[in-house]
């Protein structure tokens, strides 16, 4: 197992790098975006807090809105941060068992270890893209004068919606919890599809997620739960916990549907 980690985070992360260089460049474009609006509208300097619900916000259901005739705006930046992630997460695992992969798979006579190490580097280069954005955004948000934590009512103005109403600790859950723990479960599940049919297929299930997300509002469309737009409402039901529940669940899941689709999977064929 230890071979199999060590082989995983040098090729799956090291290797990676401008990839994960890539996807921070996103958040540096929409967090200067954010400082540049909140500068024309004269709100002064955001905060770090400010800055990520600008780059999280999404947007709110487009038929909640065709109904109330409210003006709609696709959630372009929040829509290329989840394709750019499935991007990265599809591009490993299958290549990886194609080459020097399946030389450790035979070697470690356990397919079982060997998707665990999966699982844990799906977990890992997730979580370390997101901390790359995450400090992309704080350096600009500090650089331009901004601090850290706090939600102003004006702030109002660049997502047409108020958070001032939510301490830290629930914008932390809004910010950080939520955005990391659906991109993590989305990300288990999609390597999952991946052995048990296809990486097209995976992708495309990722893209269904996030394109019927921005149209609707389901507990089963769980890509749309990274959105601030939709995540404030879960803090004001006290639903948020469940939700956090859910992701879990479906982690694990997806981590016992891999186990025994990787058993199974005539590996040399591919």
């Amino acid at each position: 197992m230890k071979g199999i980690l060590k082989h995983d985070l040098y090729s799956g992360i090291c290797c990676l790098f401008t990839k994960i260089l890539t996807f921070s460049l996103i958040f540096f474009f929409e967090g200067t975006r954010a400082v540049t609006l909140a500068r024309l509208k004269e709100i002064g300097n955001i905060s770090f807090f400010e800055n990520l619900t600008y780059v999280f916000y999404g947007c709110k259901p487009f038929v909640n809105l065709a109904e109330a005739g409210e003006v709609f705006s696709m959630p372009i930046i929040w829509m290329v941060i989840q394709f750019y992630l499935a991007y990265i997460i599809g591009g490993y695992p299958l290549n990886d068992m194609k080459q020097y992969g399946i030389n450790l798979l035979v070697r470690t006579k356990s397919r079982t270890k060997w998707w665990f190490g999966k699982v844990i580097w799906g977990v890992l280069i997730t979580t370390v893209t997101y901390m790359a954005g995450y400090l992309v955004v704080l350096l600009v948000t500090l650089l331009t004068g901004g601090s850290i934590v706090g939600m102003r009512p004006e702030a109002a103005i660049l997502y047409n919606d108020d958070f001032s109403m939510f301490n830290n600790a629930q914008m932390a859950l809004i910010v950080f919890v939520f955005p990391l723990i659906t991109a993590i479960s989305v990300s288990i599940l999609q390597m999952a599809l991946m052995f048990l049919f296809n990486e097209v297929i995976a992708y495309a299930m990722v893209v269904f997620l996030c394109v019927a997300g921005v149209f609707y509002e389901s507990p089963f469309l769980l890509s749309s739960n990274s959105m601030a737009a939709r995540s404030m409402n879960m803090i004001l039901n006290n639903s948020y916990a469940m939700v956090i529940a859910g992701s879990l669940i479906l982690i694990i899941v997806s981590i016992i549907i891999g186990a025994f689709t990787i058993r199974k999977k005539n590996i040399y064929d591919n």
